[in-house]
């Protein structure tokens, strides 16, 4: 479910470049 989560955060995100750069790290600290 999280990662339904992190998938639609993304979609949020995909639109604005300099988000998805923040979104990437994000994740990252997420997953480790």
């Amino acid at each position: 479910t999280r990662k339904e989560q992190i998938i639609d955060y993304f979609n949020d995100t995909s639109t604005t470049s300099t988000r998805s750069i923040s979104s990437i790290q994000m994740v990252i600290e997420i997953f480790y």
